[in-house]
């Protein structure tokens, strides 16, 4: 049950992860003119391009916490 009196702090850290991604995708967007050639040319979409980079990257962000926990719990 440790952690789970500081769930505002995890909110916030949440909205600040959702406002991350909404800049990326926005940056994208006013630049995909200029790159979607190259989206084209991996064979891949644009959606999971970057699908697949915001999973990855939230699990690292789990993988993140469950660490600091289990590095917690033995301090």
């Amino acid at each position: 049950l440790k952690g789970f009196d500081k769930a505002p702090l995890y909110s916030i850290v949440l909205f600040f992860k959702l406002i991350g991604y909404v800049t990326t995708v926005s940056i994208e967007k006013m630049l995909f003119n200029q790159r979607s050639y190259y989206y084209r040319n991996l064979g891949l979409s644009y959606r999971r391009i970057f699908a697949v980079l915001f999973s990855f990257e939230f699990m690292l962000f789990v993988f993140v916490l469950i660490g600091v926990a289990a590095c917690r719990s033995f301090i």
